[in-house]
């Protein structure tokens, strides 16, 4: 008896923390589509920061590319072509600033590690110790960085 009212207990703490992680998904979708601006205005807006930003890191960390393009992407939010080009998803402006520059962090270890291996990981990790919690954020969140 006692392990079904523990079991029940368990549940019922389960559904609430689901329904209050859809209520802030729901709130932070809102607030999205609730913004005036359009999505023209950010693609404008990243043309001109994500290349700007991606210089800053880039001297930060010593890793360069080969050049910069902006994007829609909504699912692959960063890549780093064989030949060092970083693409970048100008919908990751909606996201907080750290989310930014870990993608870009991100693809420029790419740059010298082509694959997500173990020294990859440990490259990023170099670059932006701090990387978890916007790697964390982006995994939760990014099929909300829609308009």
């Amino acid at each position: 008896m006692h392990e079904a009212m523990n079991y029940r207990l368990i549940r019922s703490k389960r559904c609430s923390i689901a329904l209050k992680k859809a209520r802030q998904q729901q709130q932070m979708v809102r607030a999205i589509r609730q913004n005036a601006l359009s999505a023209d205005h950010y693609k404008r807006q990243a043309r001109q920061l994500i290349p700007s930003r991606v210089a800053e890191l880039s001297a930060l960390t010593g890793l360069e590319c080969s050049g910069v393009r902006v994007t829609s992407g909504l699912k692959r939010f960063g890549s780093c072509s064989p030949k060092n080009k970083l693409t970048i998803s100008w919908r990751l402006l909606l996201a907080p600033e750290d989310v930014l520059d870990y993608v870009i962090i991100h693809e420029l270890a790419h740059t010298v590690e082509k694959n997500h291996s173990r020294r990859f990981w440990n490259k990023v990790n170099e670059l932006m110790p701090d990387y978890k919690p916007a790697h964390g954020w982006l995994k939760m969140n990014g099929a909300v960085l829609n308009i």
